[in-house]
């Protein structure tokens, strides 16, 4: 009984995580509604996504020195309204093509 109490106790929180995991995938389709929301816990979302796309690409996204989320919020929005084709992208695919359309390491 002992280790099947240890297993449902490490296995569900996993399994959890997992399938949050799977529920965080979105796509650029997606995240433009986020982005276009008037909802502030959507609009959050959508920046705390840019945002997190940038950090974790800090080798191909060089900003300028002054440049602000919200400036990259809107490069986004611009590139999902210049590129309809593109929003059927995973969205973090999406946001690092946007991006480094304006702010790519040279």
């Amino acid at each position: 009984m002992g280790i099947n109490r240890f297993l449902v106790k490490v296995l569900t929180p996993c399994l959890l995580l997992m399938s949050s995991v799977v529920l965080a995938a979105e796509t650029g389709n997606t995240l433009r509604g986020y982005a276009y929301s008037n909802d502030s816990y959507e609009q959050g979302y959508y920046q705390g996504y840019v945002v997190a796309v940038i950090e974790s690409n800090v080798l191909k996204v060089c900003p300028p020195k002054n440049a602000t989320l919200g400036q990259a919020a809107l490069i986004v929005k611009k590139y999902m309204d210049d590129h309809p084709e593109e929003l059927n992208l995973w969205a973090d695919e999406f946001i690092l093509k946007a991006i480094t359309s304006v702010w790519a390491c040279r």
